[in-house]
């Protein structure tokens, strides 16, 4: 079981969001996931080679996960928002509930995405019984959220 489970939303598996997410996790024995390298379709589609459960499992046998976003046009990236949209569209028990929740924010300049990014990831955590412990960027936050993880 991972402890930490870093999803890297970034189509770069060594891109600079990995970058953060290796500086905040300095230290920590953790898993990193990249999206990019696997299947997860829309909501509505359906096909045989979708691994989102892949995913899904992953998050739910970690106790903290760690959301790593660039910023793409002033937003989460696509990977991240389809990854929480299917999360959403589960039925039954969450397995996800009682889960630690941290989102890095990477860009050259992700302040005007913070507060909406945030806001999503915060109400998604509400949904799903998970515990927000906070966000940070390539600028702000890091130092606080590394306390959060020591914790």
């Amino acid at each position: 079981m991972a402890k930490i489970l870093f999803i890297n939303a970034s189509e770069n598996r060594n891109g600079n969001t990995v970058r953060l997410g290796n500086k905040l996790l300095a230290g920590e024995d953790f898993v990193q996931v990249n999206l990019v390298d696997y299947k997860i379709y829309q909501i509505g589609q359906d096909f045989a080679d979708d691994q989102f459960a892949a995913i899904y499992h992953q998050m739910a046998t970690a106790d903290t996960i760690i959301l790593g976003t660039p910023v793409y046009w002033h937003d989460m990236s696509a990977y991240l928002k389809t990854l929480i949209e299917r999360i959403s569209q589960r039925s039954g028990s969450n397995e996800l509930a009682g889960r630690r929740v941290g989102l890095l924010i990477q860009g050259a300049n992700p302040l005007d995405a913070i507060k909406p990014v945030s806001s999503v990831i915060k109400r998604f955590c509400q949904v799903a019984g998970m515990t927000y412990i906070g966000n940070a960027s390539t600028t702000l936050g890091l130092a606080k959220m590394k306390k959060q993880l020591d914790d």
